[in-house]
């Protein structure tokens, strides 16, 4: 049975991937994405697919990791 990564350990790896994407990229966009559905959202994901990169974040990565 696979060990579950700790919250900390998820926010290091999303950090990372983020940091990543910045190096990688000329430009990006940052919106939030507060009272959207997830309809529209999953709408949105497929119109920039194959063109773009889309990295979600959760409510949780702004909180300071302990």
């Amino acid at each position: 049975m696979a060990v579950k990564p700790s919250k900390a350990d998820k926010k290091v790896a999303y950090d990372q991937k983020l940091c990543h994407l910045l190096d990688e990229y000329g430009q990006i966009l940052i919106a939030a994405a507060d009272n959207v559905g997830s309809n529209q959202l999953q709408n949105i994901r497929k119109g920039l697919r194959g063109d773009s990169v889309v990295l979600m974040g959760e409510e949780h990565h702004d909180e300071p990791v302990h």
